[in-house]
């Protein structure tokens, strides 16, 4: 949270401007301009910023969900990766599958 802080309350003698500070902390933040003979501190809008920071953390909650492992060795698939399935159910990367079907667990169809 950021706060900015005044010497004294709004009125028709508003306080003067101090500092910004986040955590007790001065920070720089904005840009001072001169506006005729007034004076504006910008401040960025950060609303576009967070909603594509929204949108980013519900693609990865997507490709989360589109992510599996292999039961044999726990390696990751991609979202692409077709993986082998056992007659059980398991799924099994490819160098897993290779494995059962050497050992002739399972019958290659």
């Amino acid at each position: 949270m950021l706060y900015i802080r005044f010497d004294g309350p709004p009125s028709h003698e508003s306080g003067r401007f101090i500092e910004i500070e986040r955590d007790g902390e001065s920070i720089s933040y904005g840009e001072w301009k001169q506006d005729g003979d007034d004076w504006l501190l910008v401040i960025p809008d950060t609303t576009q910023l967070e909603a594509e920071l929204n949108a980013l953390k519900n693609e990865i909650k997507r490709l989360e969900g589109e992510i599996t492992f292999c039961e044999g060795c726990g390696r990751e698939f991609g979202i692409d990766y077709k993986p082998h399935y056992t007659d059980d159910g398991v799924s099994l990367c490819s160098d897993c599958w290779a494995e059962v079907l050497a050992g002739g667990l399972i019958q290659q169809e």
